[in-house]
């Protein structure tokens, strides 16, 4: 027999089995009927404070029956749940949610409820619906005070479309952070290392920061809890040297998990949470080659990612950090490589003009007292303008403000390019498109102004704060801030107002520092 017959013969024996076992199987199949779940509607929003227990008990037309084999799925839609991203996240697997503790901090969040037949695999999902946790201390101004030359914590929190003023916000809230001995300053912004190391959704992941020569420590951003882990030591690598301390941290406008810190050792540290670049100890960017080189507190860093502005006070010249990397570079020009001046202002602001991110800078020559003003590209130092300031009174200043946005009140070809300056107790305005050169604020009744710095972000971003104090009043309640609108074109300064209500409060301390917390 040849190999074709052979072949031909396996070929028609197999498909007689093949016919046989198909013909076997006919009708060898268990159809089971399966019940359709349709939902209620679910309420559209579902509003709790933050803490409290929420309860929703899902409705169905027909009432599921009690023998069925189901399981129950809350899930959360478009989740950042410890620092990775969900296009859902199962937060419980309960049928309903009756006074359940949710445990997540002041927001909005999207969820759907899903059952599934577990002997089938069919599921149902229900339509989304919204939880909405309310937080009386998720934003608003925090306020750093001094009294008696120690910090106290005030804060103006905005809820339910009102203010309210709250002193001393932590002992209130019984906040066990340690004494605020020489405070310097507080910090407020994005960060999935805060207040702790991989934080989860329920922690924050957002630095509520207040620094001190003692210390620097964070807050949980839901109710402004400490506790020893907070601490900022712990958010750097290494072996931190006793007695050190964060002078300052920079973070630019907008940024997520990425900042640069001052320390007390003169040194500059960078942070970048996507790269798991951290602070570490000795690890410091103002080094080129292999020589560190001194460096002045004043930074800038104009937008997320783009790098920071460094000023070497060796050798008194502008110095680059780009991107997200550590290595540093020089800018030339002479007046920016060895200008021979002090820095004693420095601003950036992001993406300017639909270009890229601009400085910014004050300088002042120890020699004659003349005073400076620069600003260039921060790409490859390309001088926008340079030019001497003959101001009033600017021997006398002792705050700087400039606002972060470039279009913020604009009504200008030129655009919002104001420097205000601060005395004791008048504020200048210097408009840089004119050189108009004149007083916009003036103190009262023997009143001093402590601070002026404008909001970076939220609903009054670019509005001015200015803090001023009574001396001959009581040390816990000598301060008042009054937040300020700019008028276009000239920049003139009146308390703006928010429900008929003027943005002006009394009650602080020696004001410091402040910020606005958005979550």
């Amino acid at each position: 027999m040849n190999k074709y017959r052979i072949f031909k013969a396996v070929f028609l024996v197999g498909n007689v089995f093949l016919c046989q076992s198909c013909y076997e199987d006919k009708g060898n199949y268990d159809y089971r009927n399966i019940d359709e779940i349709v939902f209620e509607t679910f309420q559209e929003t579902y509003t709790i404070h933050v803490g409290d227990p929420i309860t929703i008990v899902p409705q169905f037309v027909t009432p599921l029956p009690a023998d069925a084999d189901y399981s129950y799925e809350w899930v959360w839609m478009n989740a950042v749940y410890q620092d990775v991203y969900y296009n859902k996240y199962t937060w419980s697997n309960l049928k309903e949610w009756v006074d359940f503790s949710i445990d997540l901090p002041g927001g909005t969040y999207q969820f759907y409820y899903k059952v599934k037949d577990n002997k089938t695999g069919v599921e149902w999902i229900s339509d989304s619906f919204t939880i909405k946790i309310e937080n009386d201390i998720a934003t608003g101004f925090f306020v750093l005070s001094e009294v008696d030359h120690v910090g106290r914590v005030d804060f103006i929190n905005f809820y339910q479309d009102k203010f309210d003023f709250k002193q001393d916000i932590l002992t209130k809230n019984g906040s066990d952070i340690p004494p605020l001995d020489k405070p310097l300053g507080v910090a407020c912004y994005s960060d999935a290392n805060s207040p702790v190391i991989n934080a989860t959704t329920s922690d924050g992941q957002y630095l509520v920061g207040v620094l001190t020569e003692t210390g620097a420590y964070r807050l949980r951003p839901s109710d402004l809890f400490y506790t020893d882990l907070y601490h900022l030591n712990y958010a750097i690598m290494g072996m931190v040297p006793a007695g050190f301390y964060a002078k300052r941290i920079d973070n630019a406008v907008g940024n997520n998990s990425e900042s640069t810190l001052i320390g007390s050792d003169n040194n500059i540290y960078y942070y970048y949470r996507p790269m798991n670049v951290f602070w570490t100890v000795g690890a410091y960017v103002n080094i080129y080659g292999e020589k560190r080189f001194n460096v002045s507190p004043l930074t800038a860093s104009p937008s997320p990612a783009a790098g920071t502005i460094m000023y070497d006070t060796d050798t008194q010249s502008f110095v680059k950090r780009t991107g997200t990397g550590t290595a540093v570079s020089y800018f030339t020009g002479e007046n920016l490589r060895n200008t021979g001046k002090d820095l004693i202002y420095i601003h950036p602001r992001g993406i300017e003009q639909s270009t890229e991110n601009v400085i910014y800078a004050l300088l002042k020559d120890p020699d004659t007292g003349e005073f400076f003003f620069s600003s260039f590209l921060f790409s490859d130092g390309s001088q926008r303008f340079y030019q001497k300031l003959n101001l009033l009174e600017l021997s006398n200043v002792h705050q700087f403000a400039m606002t972060y946005n470039y279009f913020a009140n604009q009504n200008v070809n030129n655009g919002n390019e104001f420097l205000y300056y601060a005395t004791n107790d008048q504020i200048y305005l210097y408009n840089i498109a004119d050189e108009d050169n004149r007083v916009v604020y003036t103190a009262t009744g023997g009143q001093k102004i402590s601070r002026i710095e404008f909001v970076k972000l939220g609903k009054w971003g670019d509005h001015l704060m200015v803090f001023t104090y009574d001396p001959a009043k009581p040390a816990d309640s000598c301060g008042k801030l009054e937040v300020m609108q700019v008028v276009p074109i000239y920049g003139d300064l009146n308390v703006a107002k928010y429900n008929n209500e003027k943005m002006e409060w009394s009650g602080f301390g020696k004001v410091i520092d402040a910020e606005w917390k958005n979550k």
